[in-house]
């Protein structure tokens, strides 16, 4: 699986992509899962929602845990993982190999090329591994944008998808009186 999306905020990416590297880690063995995101505050605030999916995991079904901090937490008895990171640092995650890979508002990260040939590349292109990329947009020619363009033109190995901001009903408001459509 390899997907880019570009979306509008606050759509429930990052929690579908969060959740899904939980049940990866929590159901299989030998699996290693990260989330990168573009800054530390959110990191912390991604691996919160991993942490209250622990918290509130049945007790029939929660894996014990080895290691358990603000970053990461091992299952030890399916020799799993779940890992998270900040962009800022072109060497995080590098000299691992990972099934499942998250990136979170990557169109925001720095030092990309470090980050392509590091945590990138731990992914293997074989069936069994994920990788998530996920942006509001930001701007034109960095990494995600030049991502997004290949997909689009079906190049490359991610497979575009586009979540507009009008689907969410709360960034819509009411037309105001008096408004009329013109053809521009």
């Amino acid at each position: 699986v390899r997907i880019i999306i570009l979306k509008g905020r606050q759509q429930g990416c990052s929690t579908y992509a969060s959740a899904r590297g939980y049940h990866i880690s929590t159901r299989n063995k030998g699996k290693a899962v990260f989330i990168l995101s573009h800054e530390y505050q959110t990191t912390t605030k991604l691996f919160a929602m991993v942490d209250r999916f622990q918290q509130h995991c049945p007790e029939a079904l929660k894996p014990h845990t080895s290691v358990y901090n603000n970053k990461q937490i091992k299952f030890d008895a399916l020799d799993s993982e779940y890992t998270t990171g900040t962009a800022g640092n072109e060497d995080v995650g590098r000299g691992g190999t990972l099934q499942y890979f998250h990136g979170s508002e990557v169109a925001f990260w720095e030092n990309t090329d470090g980050i392509e040939t590091g945590i990138m590349q731990s992914i293997a292109d074989v069936d069994g591994t994920e990788i998530i990329l996920e942006s509001t947009a930001n701007g034109m020619g960095n990494m995600f944008h030049r991502k997004c363009m290949a997909a689009m033109r079906g190049e490359g190995d991610y497979e575009l998808v586009f979540i507009p901001w009008f689907w969410q009903t709360e960034y819509r408001r009411k037309i105001v009186e008096g408004f009329e459509l013109t053809d521009d």
